[in-house]
């Protein structure tokens, strides 16, 4: 699996620009959740969850997916995304900034084995 990660970012991209620079026709070995917010009379109530599993699901048909990947700004957001992982039996990675320094950690569903990565941001 690769990955890249581009060190000259003097400016970002925003979510179109990303969009709009991912390639076609080609197999994603990976998903970032990104944020799901549920109005708080229909929290509670697995909705987030059962979404972002039929759509990995749905993307899973087309895709090798191998791993997750979350940026949490909440306990319920990592919460979720341990349940997602959990139920669909992939790899979650979870990423942190913390003082210049990106905590990567990566958790193997089948082993139960957490190991942290530190990347110096750029």
């Amino acid at each position: 699996m690769s990955f890249l990660f581009t060190p000259e970012r003097k400016k970002r991209k925003g979510e179109k620009q990303l969009f709009e620079l991912t390639p076609l026709n080609t197999q994603y070995e990976a998903i970032y959740l990104c944020s799901a917010m549920v109005l708080e009379e229909f929290r509670g109530k697995g909705m987030a969850q059962q979404l972002t599993i039929n759509a990995i699901d749905e993307i899973r048909k087309s895709h090798p997916i191998e791993i997750l990947f979350v940026w949490p700004f909440t306990k319920e957001g990592i919460s979720l995304a341990e349940k997602i992982s959990t139920s669909i039996g992939l790899q979650l990675n979870v990423s942190k900034l913390y003082k210049g320094i990106y905590l990567v950690k990566v958790i193997d569903r089948n082993s139960n084995v957490m190991v942290t990565k530190k990347f110096i941001k750029e």
